[in-house]
């Protein structure tokens, strides 16, 4: 068993879940412009758009998560804005996000959509990942007692005085159950790897995000069944329901990335013409052969690869 006891402060100072939060969010900004920096883009432009996503994403969730959990903000409705005691929607951050990347995508019509896709995705998963640490330090996403070895078990609860409980029981000390936000940490970190792993093997650009995305949604639906204290809807999490959605927007999205080329990549007869004939002249400077030097080049209408 894991040993578990909630602390909501780290080093006496500061508070868990907002530190891993935002040390989530500034690893996939990082992340994410590694990856767009290695397939030709400028990727010091992720970070205006991470700004932009991380304030209307943590609204979004936390929207989202309290429209979902009405009764814990009943007695004392200004808790609705203490987000250093946890309580964020991942799908609520992905909806209010999404917008975001469209508005800037639009105003930078020169970045790869799927490019930008793959490495926001790689940046998602691994920053989603160090977040659900400060989650497993506030007691969220708990699920049923337990004897699997994973489980943790339960040693004591320091947050405010609040009373921990499993589905509106409380926690006896020495009690062993499931936490899932422990559980999707393992996950992510190995599904981070994979496409690390994928990345490296040189993939359609756009391959990425849809893999990134049928993997989460399979992983999370299956991991709330777990979970006790979420309110359902025909035994389903609202989580779930998002699941549902996001893994056939990825499964058509593999299908589209596997039929299309990146259009980002594609010469327009123009541009190709220009680029001819300045290539006849440096070869004619140079005395260089133009079959030589036009094997080496790639042809309008390839995808982009992903580099590693």
């Amino acid at each position: 068993m894991i040993p578990y006891d909630t602390y909501p402060q780290f080093l006496g100072r500061f508070n868990t879940f907002g530190l891993m939060v935002g040390l989530g969010i500034v690893a996939g900004a990082w992340v994410a412009k590694r990856h767009l920096d290695a397939n030709g883009e400028n990727g010091d432009q992720v970070y205006s758009f991470a700004w932009w996503a991380a304030i209307f994403g943590i609204v979004g969730a936390r929207v989202v998560w309290v429209l979902s959990h009405p009764d814990t903000y009943l007695d004392d409705p200004l808790s609705v804005f203490a987000l250093w005691e946890g309580g964020l929607s991942f799908f609520g951050g992905f909806l209010a996000a999404a917008p975001v990347a469209y508005v800037w995508l639009r105003g930078r019509p020169d970045v790869s959509r799927r490019v930008f896709l793959d490495g926001t995705s790689l940046g998602l998963v691994l920053g989603l990942g160090i977040g659900r640490i400060g989650c497993t330090s506030v007691g969220e996403h708990l699920g049923g007692p337990t004897d699997f070895f994973l489980a943790v078990e339960f040693r004591g609860f320091a947050w405010n005085g609040t009373e921990a409980t499993l589905n509106g029981t409380p926690i006896n000390t020495g009690t062993s159950f499931h936490n899932t936000a422990v559980y999707e940490f393992f996950l992510l970190m190995g599904l981070f790897v994979a496409l690390l792993f994928l990345r490296r093997r040189g993939v359609r650009a756009g391959f990425l995000g849809g893999v990134a995305g049928v993997a989460y949604a399979i992983l999370r639906f299956g991991l709330d069944f777990l979970r006790v204290n979420d309110n359902t809807t025909l035994g389903l999490t609202g989580a779930q329901f998002g699941c549902i959605v996001l893994l056939g927007l990825s499964i058509w999205w593999l299908r589209h990335v596997g039929e299309t080329d990146d259009p980002r990549s594609e010469v327009s007869p123009a541009t190709e013409d220009e680029m001819v004939e300045e290539h006849d002249a440096d070869a004619g400077e140079s005395g260089e052969s133009d079959e030589a030097d036009s094997t080496d080049e790639p042809g309008p209408g390839r995808g982009r690869s992903v580099k590693a």
